[in-house]
C-alpha cells in the first residue's frame, strides 16, 4: 500500500474529490485488511507499540481507514480508539466492523482533515500516523498539531529514505500529475519530524523498516 491509498492523502471531500474515492474503494479495504492482515510495516508499528506498552491506553489514529490497525491493538489490551479519516463510508464501515468484533463501546469516530479539525479531538496516550505524513504537503503543521493530541506515544510509518523509493515516488508524483490528480504523495526528511518530536521532549523508542516504509515510534 502507498502513502496515498490512505484517506487522509485527500485534498477535500465530495465528488471527485479523493474523499470520495476512498469511500468508493472502502468496502475493498476492507475485505483486503480481514484476508491479508497487518502489512509487514503494520507489524512493525505493533511491535514498536507493544514495546512502548498499550495495555489500558487510549488510542488517536489519523487517517483510520477501515479500523483494521487500531482494532488489533484493542483487541491486544488497548482501552479505546478514536479515528479520524476524510472519508464518510471508510468510517461507516469501521463502525460495522466494530461492531463485528464487540468494539463498538471502545471506538469512536470524526469525520474530516485531521488538520483542519485537530481543535475537535482530544488528545489520547498513542498517537498512530501509519503512511498519512508522506500525504500532507505542510508537514510541520500536521506534526505539531498532531504532537499536540499526544500524551506519551507517538507512532508512525512514512516512506523509507532510500534512493529507489525517492524515484518510485517522483514516478508516481509525474503520472498522477498528467491525469491530473488532485493529490500526490511528498517526501518529507525524517530529520523533520523526528526533530519536531525531540524538541517537544519526545525520545525514540523503536525504529524498524521494509523496502519501502520506516516504522518509528518515540515516547515523552
Amino acid at each position: 500500500m502507498n502513502c496515498c491509498n490512505k484517506p487522509s492523502c485527500a485534498n477535500g471531500v465530495g465528488a471527485n474529490s479523493i474523499g470520495d474515492f476512498f469511500s468508493k474503494e472502502a468496502r475493498n479495504f476492507l475485505k483486503r485488511s480481514k484476508r491479508r492482515g497487518l502489512e509487514k510495516s503494520q507489524k512493525n508499528l505493533v511491535e514498536g507499540l507493544s514495546k512502548a506498552g498499550i495495555s489500558d491506553k487510549s488510542i488517536l489514529e489519523i487517517g483510520c481507514g477501515v479500523g483494521y490497525l487500531h482494532s488489533r491493538l484493542l483487541l491486544g489490551g488497548a482501552r479505546s480508539a478514536f479515528g479520524v479519516d476524510i472519508s464518510e463510508e471508510m468510517l461507516r464501515l469501521a463502525k460495522m466492523y466494530m461492531k463485528e468484533l464487540g468494539l463498538e463501546d471502545k471506538t469512536d469516530y470524526l469525520q474530516g482533515d485531521f488538520a483542519e479539525i485537530s481543535e475537535a479531538v482530544k488528545p489520547s496516550d498513542i498517537l498512530i500516523l501509519d503512511k498519512v505524513i508522506c500525504c500532507y504537503p505542510e508537514v510541520e503543521n500536521l506534526v505539531e498539531k498532531s504532537i499536540a493530541k499526544t500524551k506519551s506515544i507517538y507512532a508512525f510509518t512514512l516512506p523509507r529514505d532510500a534512493w529507489w523509493v525517492k524515484s518510485g515516488m517522483t514516478v508516481v508524483i509525474r503520472f498522477l500529475k498528467l491525469f491530473g490528480s488532485k493529490f500526490h504523495p511528498y517526501f518529507h526528511d525524517h530529520a523533520i519530524v523526528n526533530g519536531r518530536l525531540a524538541n517537544n521532549g519526545f525520545t525514540q523508542i523503536y525504529h524498524n523498516q521494509t523496502l519501502a516504509w520506516e516504522t518509528y515510534v518515540f515516547q515523552k
